[in-house]
């Protein structure tokens, strides 16, 4: 992904449903709800009232999240090298809106290159690199059979 295609994060919260599979990386709390981080896809957002039923309300689809910290209200993550800042009371009112989070950008390291990779794939010189390491930022490949790894997650 070309840096200049990051800064362009729109957030726009999904409500109510829900994909197929998360890969769960943390997970916090803010009052009776539970966030979810789905590696480097977003953070998804459960009311956790009723311990026995808990109920998916809200998808924050924030590419490359891995962490998360919630403060005063406000939850933080990382978008691959950006801090994203999201008010969760404006989430959990409905009144969300652009205003409602904010980003920082070259706030954290940037991902090596062969981060979003399966750990037991490495480049070798048979793969083609990207012309401008600086800047791009490999999230997957096809493989020579036709799989799709995208994060490191394969997709036929």
């Amino acid at each position: 992904m070309p840096e200049d295609d990051i800064p362009t994060l729109n957030l726009n919260v999904v409500f109510r449903t829900l994909t197929a599979s998360i890969v769960l990386k943390h997970i916090g709390i803010y009052q009776e709800y539970l966030l979810v981080v789905d590696k480097y896809r977003g953070i998804h957002i459960f009311d956790n009232s009723d311990q026995q039923n808990s109920m998916r309300v809200a998808f924050l689809p924030i590419p490359g999240t891995t962490e998360i910290s919630i403060q005063n209200g406000y939850l933080y993550t990382n978008s691959f090298m950006d801090l994203v800042s999201v008010n969760l009371q404006d989430i959990v009112d409905a009144t969300y809106t652009s205003d409602s989070f904010s980003r920082n950008q070259d706030w954290f390291e940037r991902p090596r290159i062969y981060e979003f990779l399966p750990d037991q794939y490495r480049f070798t010189n048979d793969y083609l690199i990207p012309d401008n390491e600086e800047n791009d930022i490999v999230i997957g490949y096809v493989a020579s059979g036709g799989e799709q790894v995208i994060y490191g997650d394969s997709h036929e």
